[in-house]
């Protein structure tokens, strides 16, 4: 019961606290539409609880994960936060020089957003290109080395050019630190929106072991979805949209919780997701 009292919070918290999910008001295009509308065949002829999701609110939740994903990797307070550091060169320069063992604790092996400004870019052992970053240590920059795929990034660099990257934490090399692994952030990004989409496709399969942020982003679908008649009221996805219909259930004169508990769709989804037996 608790599991579905945190993620039927979650809803409530986004539904009668706009901003925390979508903080853009012009349409997003949808690249991949990942999530299905419906369970698979599979699922249906085995008589398990299913969910199904009409065409609309399949793009109404691939719009939010992938808004929600644009908050997170500019390090704002997303919904569903990834578990990386955001960190500047000279953060990550000056941490590591006050006490190299705390910095390996904090950032060794974990995955990062780091920010800075080229310093040099030069060729390793094998012509790798290692790209430095600045810091405010004249004899110490970040060494910067690129995933395999990645490396003709290197190419397009220049000196004093502010770059962003997502990378993993690699330690230290004769006191300068070292970040491997690098790649696009958008690459990143795209590839833990689509671990949330796949979340999305199983628990419409009835898997109640998905995130609660999850269960309450199909939750919120759900009722907004109700509330725009399959946000045909909707112009487009965005803020508006959801301002217009939250406005309309606070002038219903209902609560949250008894908005919920009078929703058919809260109602249907919390018995197909609701704690995990």
């Amino acid at each position: 019961m608790k599991k579905v009292l945190k993620w039927v919070g979650i809803v409530l918290v986004v539904i009668f606290g706009i901003g925390i999910l979508v903080g853009k008001d012009e349409s997003k295009p949808v690249e991949d539409t990942s999530v299905s509308s419906a369970p698979s065949s599979s699922s249906n002829s085995n008589s398990k609880k299913t969910i199904s999701l009409t065409a609309k609110e399949a793009e109404f939740i691939n719009f939010v994960i992938e808004d929600d994903a644009d908050v997170a990797f500019s390090g704002g307070d997303a919904l569903i936060k990834p578990d990386v550091i955001f960190v500047t060169a000279k953060e990550l320069q000056k941490n590591y020089a006050a006490n190299e063992a705390r910095g390996d604790k904090t950032y060794k092996d974990k995955d990062m957003v780091i920010t800075g400004v080229v310093s040099s870019i030069d060729s390793s052992i094998g012509d790798i290109p290692v790209v430095t970053l600045k810091t405010n240590d004249m004899f110490n920059t970040v060494h910067v080395r690129f995933k395999k795929q990645y490396r003709d990034i290197a190419i397009d660099l220049d000196k004093n050019k502010k770059i962003t990257f997502f990378c993993k934490g690699d330690g230290v090399i004769i006191g300068s630190p070292t970040v491997s692994s690098c790649m696009p952030v958008d690459v990143a990004k795209k590839d833990f929106t689509n671990k949330q989409k796949q979340y999305v496709n199983n628990s419409l399969e009835g898997d109640k072991s998905i995130p609660d942020e999850i269960k309450g982003i199909i939750l919120l679908t759900k009722i907004v979805g109700e509330e725009t008649n399959d946000f045909a009221k909707c112009e487009k996805f965005g803020k508006k949209c959801l301002e217009s219909t939250v406005q309309k259930m606070k002038a219903s004169g209902k609560d949250p919780k008894s908005y919920l508990e009078s929703s058919p769709a809260a109602q249907e989804l919390k018995e197909v997701l609701g704690e995990k037996k």
